[in-house]
Order: C-alpha cells, then sequence, then structure tokens
C-alpha cells in the first residue's frame, strides 16, 4: 500500500478571506487541533495526482462547529493566492483538473471498465524488460501470468464522478456525510480531485514507401485552449522554402503533404479541430480523442528560389524544387556528401559551381559525394561545372566522377545533363604523389568512380583536363587512368 502524506490545515475563516494557521503531516497534531474544538474535517482527495507538491496525499481542513454555524466557504486547494505555493500545488500528469467532487465510482459501460477517454479496458499480460532488455513476462508467486486492465491507448480504467462542490456555497453541517470519530455524528466531508485527461490528436501517417505509424499531439485544452484549432502546415506567401508547421507534429525525414478528417481520405481539410469537451458534472472528458489521417512525403521537402536557399538546406534525404535557374558564381556549393533525396528541376538551370577536393582522405569525390538507392533527379541541368580532384587518395577503395563518386545502380535520372570542365592534378607530398593510382589504387571515372550513371545522365559537354605533371586518359568503358609525368 503506497504511503499517504496528510498536510493538515486549520483554517480560521472570515469575510474577507482565509488564512493558514498550521501546517503538519503528523496525526498527533491532528488530535490535538480535534481537542481544541476542531471538529470538522474537509479531506480534499488527490486521487492520483499531486496535492501541495507531493504524490498520493490529502489535504484536510480543520474547522470549529462556530465556523460551520456560521456558514463559512471552502477553499480550493489551488488557490495560492489564499494559501500560498507551498500548498497549491495541484497537479497530475497528463490531466487537468476540472473540480472537487463528493462521489467516486468505477467508469463503466454496463460491466465493461472504461478509462478516462472512455474507451473499453481488457486484461493484458503484464510485461517488463528483463537484463537483456528486453520485455518478459512477470509472473505471480505461483508462476501465474499477472494480468492488469489496459484500454488500447494503453491507459487503466478510469473514474467518473458526481456531485461536485461548489466553492461559492456556504457549508453546512449537512455537507458532512461521514462520522469519522464513531460519536454517532457526521464530521467529515470527503471531496475527490476530478482528473480530466488532457485531449490527444492522434495522427494516422502514411507515406509513398509504405511507411505508417500514429503520432500524439497531446494538450491541456484549459492552459492552451488554441490548440483546439490548428492550422495544416502551409508554404506560406511568396518565395517560401519550408512549410510551417506552427503546433502541428512534424516528423524528422517526412515532409506534410494532405490532412484528412476521415479513413478513407475522402474528406480533405486544412484544419484540425477538436470537438473534446467537459462533463464537469460527471468530471469526465468526452470526444478526447480526435483521429485526424495524414499523407506524408518520404525525405524533408524544400523550395528553392536562390542558391544560398539549396545551400542552407543541403541535407542527405532533402527534397527539392527548383523554381529559379540557379548562379553559384558567389556560392559555395555545399553538397559533397552522401544524397538518397530527390531533385525536381522543372527544367531550370543550376551554373557555374566549383567544386575542389583537395583532401587525401576521401571516400567519394564529385559534384555529389555518394548517390544512394531511392535518390532522383529529374529535368535539369547542370551547367559550366568545375570539379577539381587535387590530390587522390590514400584509400584505395576511393571512388571519383564528374557527377559522383559512387551511383547506386537504383537511383533514377530523368533529363539530366552536366556540362563543365572536369580537372584531375595532384601536388607531390613526400616520395609518391597521392594521384597515383599505381601507388594506391583508388579509381576515377568520368561520371562516377564504380562506371554508374553514363548512359542515364547526358555528358557530352563534360571536358576533361590534366593539371600540371598529370595526364588522364579517358578509356572506353569512361574510367580513367591517371598518369603522372616525371
Amino acid at each position: 500500500m503506497k504511503k499517504r502524506t496528510k498536510v493538515i490545515i486549520s483554517l480560521a475563516v472570515a469575510c474577507a478571506g482565509t488564512f493558514v494557521l498550521g501546517a503538519c503531516s503528523s496525526d498527533d497534531h491532528y488530535t490535538a487541533y480535534r481537542e481544541q474544538g476542531f471538529t470538522y474535517t474537509v479531506i480534499f482527495e488527490s486521487n492520483g495526482g499531486m496535492l501541495a507538491s507531493n504524490p498520493n496525499t490529502q489535504i484536510k481542513y480543520l474547522l470549529k462547529e462556530s465556523d460551520v454555524a456560521a456558514g463559512r466557504k471552502l477553499v480550493q486547494p489551488d488557490d495560492r493566492n489564499v494559501l500560498g505555493t507551498d500548498f497549491s500545488t495541484c497537479y497530475r500528469d497528463g490531466y487537468f483538473l476540472s473540480g472537487w467532487y463528493r462521489v467516486r465510482e468505477d467508469r463503466k459501460d454496463g460491466d465493461k471498465p472504461l478509462d478516462d477517454y472512455g474507451d473499453v479496458c481488457t486484461e493484458v499480460p503484464v510485461t517488463e524488460k528483463g537484463d537483456d532488455g528486453k520485455e518478459k513476462p512477470v509472473l505471480d508467486a505461483s508462476g501465474k501470468q499477472v494480468m492488469e486492465l489496459r484500454s488500447a491507448n494503453g491507459k487503466a480504467p478510469g473514474y467518473v464522478y458526481s456531485d461536485p462542490w461548489d466553492f461559492s456555497k456556504k457549508i453546512t453541517a449537512s455537507d458532512f456525510n461521514t462520522d469519522s470519530d464513531g460519536d454517532g455524528e457526521n464530521d467529515t466531508l470527503l471531496l475527490y480531485a476530478g482528473w480530466v485527461p488532457q485531449y490527444i490528436y492522434r495522427l494516422h501517417w502514411t507515406t509513398p514507401s509504405g511507411e505508417s505509424g500514429t503520432e500524439q499531439l497531446t494538450f491541456d485544452p484549459m492552459a492552451d485552449p488554441a490548440k483546439m484549432e490548428i492550422q495544416a502546415p502551409t508554404w506560406g506567401e511568396g518565395e517560401s522554402v519550408e512549410l510551417t508547421y506552427g503546433s502541428f507534429p512534424k516528423l524528422t525525414g517526412k515532409t506534410f503533404s494532405a490532412l484528412y478528417s476521415d479513413e478513407a481520405k475522402t474528406q480533405k481539410v486544412d484544419v484540425l479541430k477538436h470537438s473534446g469537451k467537459v462533463n464537469e458534472e460527471k468530471g469526465i472528458c468526452e470526444n478526447g480523442i480526435a483521429d485526424y489521417y495524414v499523407d506524408l512525403l518520404d525525405g524533408e521537402w524544400y523550395h528553392i528560389y536562390r542558391a544560398e536557399d539549396f545551400v542552407s538546406r543541403s541535407v542527405t534525404n532533402g527534397c527539392y524544387e527548383i523554381y529559379n535557374d540557379l548562379d553559384f558564381s558567389n556560392t559555395r556549393w555545399a553538397f559533397t556528401g552522401s544524397f538518397q533525396g530527390e531533385f525536381h528541376g522543372n527544367n531550370h538551370k543550376i551554373s557555374n559551381i566549383t567544386v575542389v577536393d583537395d583532401s587525401t582522405n576521401s571516400e567519394y569525390g564529385g559534384l555529389f559525394g555518394r548517390i544512394m538507392e531511392g535518390a532522383l533527379f529529374e529535368n535539369v541541368t547542370f551547367e559550366n561545372v568545375t570539379y577539381t580532384l587535387a590530390k587522390g587518395s590514400r584509400r584505395s577503395t576511393a571512388l571519383f566522377g564528374f557527377f559522383a563518386g559512387e551511383i547506386s545502380s537504383e537511383a533514377e535520372f530523368r533529363q539530366v545533363k552536366i556540362t563543365g570542365t572536369y580537372r584531375i592534378g595532384c601536388e607531390p607530398t613526400g616520395m609518391t604523389p597521392f594521384c597515383s593510382q599505381t601507388a594506391f589504387g583508388y579509381h576515377v571515372g568520368l561520371i562516377s568512380g564504380n562506371g554508374v550513371g553514363g548512359d542515364k545522365i547526358d555528358h557530352s559537354g563534360v571536358k576533361l583536363e590534366g593539371v600540371g605533371n598529370v595526364e588522364p586518359k579517358l578509356n572506353e568503358d569512361e574510367s580513367i587512368t591517371i598518369t603522372v609525368k616525371e
């Protein structure tokens, strides 16, 4: 059994307000106050929450007969103007307080237990993580599987309440309904905290690649009423580069496409609307979960209008819609790593890109370092590109090409063209230049180092050029042999 904390507050109540005379957690003090004439007790039961900054707590208000006879008003435990911050903490994680109630009952539909959202609870096996990190069943002393009641949301059975206390009314002796000391007189009033679960938007999402899942947005409608309606992500006005999400959930690596109010996705909407409400008479949530259905695109999608837009958003899984010709004359190209996103050029040109690969530890080198499976390029021309392989690589597995060091055979190219100058040169370091393929064995190709892409990308406008004492030779299979002149 959980240990329960009792915070005892004796109150002298005047017309102007209420003030704290004392606070403690000892039953001895409670008895002492009773002996001093504080014969009536009002118990505020935390009911799974926290009161006075403590879990599993009861706050007891002690009153004299004269207070009750005078028809005083009770003070809510969360009224910090009266009780101060030490006693006004009234909190339950994932819930908000609807009021205080004299009656608490299990929430049911007939004989079926319901959780706090009104969903049916059934018996499910209890599990725990073992030393290996895997879930394992919890067994009782006889070796039998331990079961517990849970809803499909993982929630335990909830409560329904009645007879809410009106703190504007004056208390009378008839309000006390329990005889706590056995003298035949009702002297105790028990009030339960009515906790209502925070509202939930449940977003069921799918992507073109077949991924699916559910994302939840939970909010307190009392503290954050603006979330009763949430605008779906929009591109905004003018040359907006990325979606504005606001309070709408954002999944990393995914981009919002469309929102629907029905599972069949026939009712497209542009706003999340929550119809939840609190039944204050029963202290329960009605329509607390709102289900919506979302189409997401794979990757992080951007609308690109300027060269700097692209550079600042160059990510591995980026998906780019190009809306203007892009000139990189005064902007540094930033995408020399791996790429597995999408590049939709809309028949625009991306021009005047300069890339110098002068690392001796490169694994992949080119305009793009590595084009991975799932990548897509379409309707785009890379014009007047200058790529310089300046030093080669120490790595025997390194791959270099004008478009990319490595191109996956599963990458797609549709109407893609590249023009410019492919410069190969090296700087001697020690006895052997790193550009010596004989010494280091790395692979160099015209479009890619692994020989993929030459039949997919129009590269008729690419010029191969040696620098310094290097003579590159283009072979029939479009591999390149580097000769270092003495």
